[in-house]
């Protein structure tokens, strides 16, 4: 599990971990974020979903 402070991306991270689409508002939170560490998170998240976890 992820832990975050900010609950539009607490939603983003749900919708990662439930394998669902992002919208282009999502992207947006994204890209304004200034939560560098939770963006690497979400961004592994997705990744070993897709990919299957590394080591």
């Amino acid at each position: 599990m992820i832990a975050t402070s900010s609950s539009s991306l607490l939603d983003i991270r749900d919708k990662v971990e439930a394998g669902e689409w992002l919208s282009e508002e999502d992207g947006l939170c994204l890209y304004e974020s200034p939560d560098i560490f939770t963006l690497g998170e979400i961004a592994n998240a997705l990744r070993e979903r897709c990919t299957g976890a590394w080591p």
